[in-house]
């Protein structure tokens, strides 16, 4: 889902909708801890100026990717994102600590 005009832009990789919830799921090769809290403090905040069709839904932040390191992993953990990562041929979701942004 993508956003773009004179006064910003804003793209993400998959968007899941249930009712009047949504999760938006960025999905990366790398990833650097900033990139949790950008997401998390800036771009959930873009979603909600771009999109405003999902007013009042609960949303949910998630990651997928290849690997994470443990400074991702605690950004992950005080921002209530979920990870998605693989393992073996399969995948696994942590989403313990997730939380919505309402």
């Amino acid at each position: 889902m993508k956003h773009g005009d004179k006064t910003g832009e804003v793209e993400f990789d998959i968007v899941l909708e249930n009712g009047n919830t949504v999760a938006l799921i960025e999905v990366k090769n790398r990833i650097h801890p900033d990139f949790v809290k950008k997401l998390a403090e800036e771009r959930i905040d873009k979603f909600r100026k771009y999109f405003p069709m999902y007013k009042g839904y609960d949303v949910y932040l998630g990651i997928a990717g290849f690997s994470f390191d443990e400074a991702v992993l605690e950004e992950a953990k005080k921002y209530g994102v979920g990870i998605i990562k693989q393992v073996g041929d399969g995948i696994e979701v942590n989403a313990k600590d997730l939380r919505a942004y309402h």
